[in-house]
């Protein structure tokens, strides 16, 4: 009998704790990541800081096998950043022996179906149930499916964001200015020269959104022509 193909979508915080799980349960895993390297979301916004401490942001198996491998974690109640936490953590993770092989980065994921089957097919039956996952990648430029048995979806949701409009859906003309949306926390910081003198208009206030108000005011106070709504 074969053994289970698991395809892990992601080498984030959730994919790589995936991985080892697996990796320990002597499963058969790949993981697929759309950037050029682990945690390659997680860098993207790595100036951030979490708002949980070192102590609650790696697990006990995390910390065994690192601890195995001749390297600690940061073990208190400071908050890292993504830099940090991708440094400290997940890039020693995604070093392990028994991780880094599996690791297929600058694959991304554009389908996955149950193979032979329609979505509408079989829907509710033991038959839909007993087919592989048929994915289809892309690598270098180049599409092609590979097959699974389990597929996890360790992405999240921030390649997702909010459309600008009511309810959910872009705003009349959205589309025809979308390479002038920024819809990541930007390192205002570290890209003056980008965000000074501009006239920034700032959607949305939840935590994302007020960390950038945040940001964008200390650049307007040293840069008052500068305008932010």
């Amino acid at each position: 009998m074969s053994r289970t193909r698991i395809a892990i979508l992601g080498s984030g915080p959730t994919g790589l704790e995936v991985s080892l799980a697996a990796a320990q349960a002597g499963l058969d895993f790949t993981v697929l990541e759309m950037a050029s390297g682990p945690a390659g979301n997680v860098g993207s916004w790595g100036h951030v800081s979490l708002f949980t401490p070192w102590s609650m942001n790696a697990s006990a198996r995390a910390r065994a096998r690192l601890a195995a491998a001749g390297q600690s974690v940061p073990d208190n109640d400071d908050c890292p950043t993504g830099v940090e936490l991708v440094r400290d953590l997940l890039q020693p993770i995604a070093g392990l022996a028994d991780i880094a092989p599996r690791i297929r980065c600058g694959t991304r994921v554009l389908e996955i179906a149950r193979d032979g089957l329609l979505k509408s097919d079989e829907i509710g039956t033991a038959q839909r149930s007993e087919l592989p996952f048929r994915i289809l990648i892309e690598q270098a430029g180049d599409e092609r499916i590979v097959f699974a048995d389990v597929v996890l979806d360790c992405t999240g949701t921030y390649h997702n964001p909010n459309a600008l409009g009511r309810r959910g859906i872009r705003a009349p003309g959205e589309r025809s200015v979308a390479d002038s949306i920024v819809r990541h926390l930007p390192d205002v910081a570290a890209d003056k020269a980008g965000w000074a003198g501009q006239r920034v208009l700032l959607v949305g206030e939840g935590h994302s959104g007020q960390t950038a108000a945040r940001a964008l005011s200390k650049l307007c106070s040293r840069h008052p022509d500068t305008a932010v709504a």
